[in-house]
């Protein structure tokens, strides 16, 4: 877990690291950055281990950044995580921004479809709803929104821009 003593991370932010369990190291496991401890991030992060429960003191560590390996924001996760990140949340203070994050993120999932163009559709003019863009090599992806059917082609570059403008 070597990351740089540089490294910034921001609520949401998904992490690898050994939580500490009454001193003990434990071992290596994912949790979502909460918030920066105090108003300068070199005094470390609240830190959320979502596979140990809800969050609580007993679920939250403080860490440094030299202790933490980015994984990815909250965004690249699972519909299922998403959502178990959402309910773990309960009344922990220190977890509401990341669980309003996580509940409006996993709403939008759920709403808006995001698929490979079906082979048998083949209208007149395929080209990204943003961009335009109707290059060969570009991919293209299929975005349904579920509640009112509507479609909509979108590039890899802009599939959160078409989702966005569908609802």
């Amino acid at each position: 877990m070597a990351a740089s003593t540089d490294t910034t991370y921001t609520a949401g932010d998904i992490v690898k690291g050994r939580p500490l369990e009454q001193g003990e190291p434990q071992p290596a496991r994912h949790g979502v950055v909460l918030r920066p401890f105090g108003s300068d991030p070199s005094a470390g992060y609240l830190v959320w281990w979502y596979g140990k429960g809800p969050a609580s003191m007993k679920t939250v560590s403080l860490m440094f950044a030299r202790e933490l390996t980015r994984l990815g924001v909250l965004e690249e996760l699972s519909l299922r995580v998403i959502t178990g990140i959402a309910r773990g949340v309960g009344q922990f203070d220190d977890a509401r921004q990341v669980g309003f994050k996580a509940a409006n993120l996993r709403l939008r999932l759920r709403t808006i479809r995001i698929q490979d163009v079906p082979a048998d559709w083949h209208p007149d003019h395929r080209c990204c709803l943003h961009c335009g863009n109707e290059e060969p090599t570009v991919r293209l992806l299929a975005v349904t929104n579920t509640r009112t059917n509507q479609q909509a082609l979108a590039c890899d570059r802009h599939t959160e821009q078409v989702a966005a403008a569908l609802g």
